[in-house]
């Protein structure tokens, strides 16, 4: 009965960590997408983009 006691206890504390470990990770991941994002922003901008120009045959 002890045994089936510490289960429960053992599921229910680590559920509790999870919980809140888990929006921890969710921000974590969500600064690093939008720094990576920010990088391409600016690799792009400083890149000397130039128009094509396109001559049509008449």
């Amino acid at each position: 009965m002890i045994k089936w006691i510490f289960i429960v206890l053992l599921f229910y504390v680590s559920q509790k960590v999870i919980a809140v470990l888990l929006p921890i990770f969710k921000i974590n991941k969500k600064m690093k997408d939008q720094e990576t994002k920010r990088k391409v922003r600016t690799k792009i901008n400083k890149m000397d983009i130039l128009d094509a120009e396109f001559e049509e045959d008449a």
